[in-house]
């Protein structure tokens, strides 16, 4: 999950410093489906560890 909202942060930062390409990717809401996931590894994180774990 750290990975998924340190990509986030590095697309603001980018924006921020006036990177065409991340200015465009912000504004056509790119950012908003690795949000979308952070939000469903979050719900799901337990459910994800057991079964990452679980003995088959």
């Amino acid at each position: 999950m750290n990975r998924i909202q340190a990509l986030v942060d590095f697309m603001h930062t980018e924006a921020d410093q006036g990177n065409q390409a991340f200015i465009e990717n912000i504004n056509d809401g790119h950012h908003l489906a690795y949000l979308s996931d952070l939000a469903y590894l979050k719900e799901n994180e337990t459910v994800i560890a057991k079964t990452l774990v679980a003995d088959v």
